[in-house]
């Protein structure tokens, strides 16, 4: 009976301190109130909740007020403020105005993110880090400047800061502008990058609709793939000659830019760089790019000239299709290789050197290029692929030097202008179509390599007069 006794004692003392854990976990959890890090302590003052880091100063890490205006203090009780914690004035829906005070070294991230009638902040001279997406989504903030203190801005800082008008980074950014850092500020007018500044990161200034010049420092050796993307305003920019990158779609759908002079220190061109630059006129290359991507000036129809700098050993894929307006082309020493659709639809284009560097031309690569009349190619070309020149319809004459050693298919497709082909000893097949619809075409002289002639390859040459087909 003893035994038993002590027995339920046991168990209704083991309830009874189950029961004191559960309502303990039940209570609810309030921000600042429990802190996890032993390290820390949480404090209140005022509206303002603080830890104590460990060399004795303060970190705001919480603000229950509902201020318009609010001036930071520089001291929370006997603590120096050093830093302001990530998502410290989040959502601060009343807060119009911000003076950060010089005690302060460092913003967190997402500190003011959503702050939506914040019209103005003062950083303090102390400040050397703004965490990302500190500002983000501030849709009333106007203007901003960034202290020389500051080394470091973090991704998406001021992203869809719709209001935001201008900007000023200071000297002391020594990093880079981070990834989506003005993403989508369509009021941005005027921004002024510090010379400190040493890369543009992705996106960085993607879609601020209303930029209409701006200059990238010397210290700045990269700009990141969609830097100015659709900055549709965007009428000069002046690349800074430590540029050593640009990365894809940098300028992409920037109607508004006319001139660009990639210098000299540039080595890296991305794809579609300047795809849909539809005000852009003149483009100089200068001589340490090695390759132009894919589709970098496609659709760029007010483009007139270009020259192709000196280190340049291929012209990408599209490069230029659609460049409506081009008239002349210099193709640089270097280059050996024309990639497919290149020139594609350049229809003002009327001559083209293809210098003895070049080994290969791609497919449709002068397609379509309709007042194309002279093209001269030098003996270096080895292949000519499919429909290469098709639709030149004004091209009246051409000579295929002995190194090439292959003609594609419909490679002069319905070129109706063209009267005379003298083809080299070094091709030895003609593609099917070659010449198909060469409805002026008199004279077609075969060399002595050819050992086969595709199907259909002179149909509806309806003006050939004489051929002469050789032994081989």
């Amino acid at each position: 009976m003893k035994f038993e006794s002590k027995a339920k004692k046991s168990v209704s003392l083991l309830l009874s301190f189950l029961m004191i854990i559960s309502l303990f976990t039940a209570l609810p959890f309030t921000a600042g109130a429990v802190n996890t890090d032993v390290n820390t302590i949480s404090e209140t003052y005022g509206d303002f909740e603080y830890e104590i880091l460990d060399d004795g100063t303060a970190k705001i890490t919480y603000y229950r007020g509902n201020a318009t205006t609010l001036e930071f203090p520089s001291k929370l009780d006997r603590y120096t403020v050093t830093s302001i914690g990530d998502y410290a004035f989040a959502g601060c829906e009343s807060l119009t105005s911000v003076i950060i005070p010089n005690s302060v070294m460092s913003i967190g991230g997402s500190t003011f993110e959503h702050c939506e009638s914040l019209t103005s902040i003062k950083i303090g001279n102390s400040v050397t880090s703004i965490g990302g997406s500190a500002f983000k989504n501030c849709k009333s903030l106007k203007d901003v400047t960034i202290p020389d203190s500051v080394t470091s801005i973090g991704d998406e800082t001021f992203e869809y800061c719709e209001s935001l008008t201008s900007v000023i980074i200071g000297n002391g950014v020594t990093s880079s502008i981070g990834k989506h850092t003005f993403y989508e500020c369509k009021s941005l007018t005027s921004v002024t990058i510090g010379n400190g500044v040493t890369s543009i990161g992705d996106s960085a200034f993607w879609d601020c609709t209303s930029l209409e010049n701006i200059t990238i420092p010397d210290s700045v050796r990269s700009i990141g793939w969609g830097a100015f993307c659709g900055c549709t305003n965007l009428a000069s920019i002046k690349i800074g000659n430590s540029v050593t990158s640009i990365g894809g779609s940098a300028f992409h759908n920037c109607k508004s830019l006319k001139d660009v002079t990639i210098p000299d220190s540039v080595t890296n061109v991305g794809d579609e760089i300047f795809e849909y630059c539809e005000s852009l006129t003149s483009v100089i290359i200068g001589n340490s790019v090695t390759s132009i991507g894919e589709r970098t000036f496609c659709y760029c129809p007010s483009l007139t000239s270009v020259t192709i700098g000196n280190g340049v050993t291929s012209i990408g894929y599209g490069a230029f299709a659609d460049c409506k307006s081009l008239t002349s082309v210099t193709i640089g020493n270097s280059v050996t290789s024309i990639e497919n659709y290149a020139f594609e639809n350049c229809k003002s284009l009327k001559d083209v050197t293809i210098p003895n560097s070049v080994t290969s031309i791609g497919e449709r690569a002068f397609d379509s290029c309709t007042s194309l009349t002279n093209v001269t190619m030098e003996n270096g070309v080895t292949s000519i692929s499919d429909f290469a020149f098709s639709g030149c319809a004004s091209l009246t004459s051409i000579i295929i030097p002995d190194s090439v050693t292959s003609i594609g298919e419909h490679t002069f497709y319905e070129c109706t202008s063209l009267t005379s082909v003298t083809i080299g000893n070094g091709v030895k097949s003609i593609g099917e179509r070659t010449f198909y619809g060469c409805t002026s075409l008199t004279s077609a002289k075969i060399g002595n390599g050819v050992t086969s002639i595709g199907d259909s390859a002179f149909w509806d040459c309806t003006s050939l007069e004489n051929i002469t087909i050789p032994d081989s």
